[in-house]
């Protein structure tokens, strides 16, 4: 019983610190909340446009192209 009425007198004491605290809490909790949904909402828009626009690509080397442009003077060089 000591403990929690000296708790609460130290809180009764200190009301301006507490309230500056619980403020800067709870601007950091809305922080972390809205970076939270902002971060699960682009990544949700990501997966959709992947799923949407699914492009396979293919790289290929034309090896005849390539020995036809250097024939002659340059082939030998």
């Amino acid at each position: 019983m000591y403990i929690l009425k000296n708790s609460f007198i130290s809180i009764i004491r200190n009301k301006g610190r507490d309230i500056l605290m619980g403020i800067i809490i709870l601007v950091i909790v809305c922080s972390a909340t809205v970076t939270l949904a902002i971060r699960n909402t682009a990544n949700t828009i990501v997966k959709k446009y992947k799923e949407a626009n699914e492009i396979i690509a293919t790289i290929s080397f034309e090896r005849q192209k390539l020995a036809g442009e250097f024939q002659g003077e340059d082939a030998k060089k």
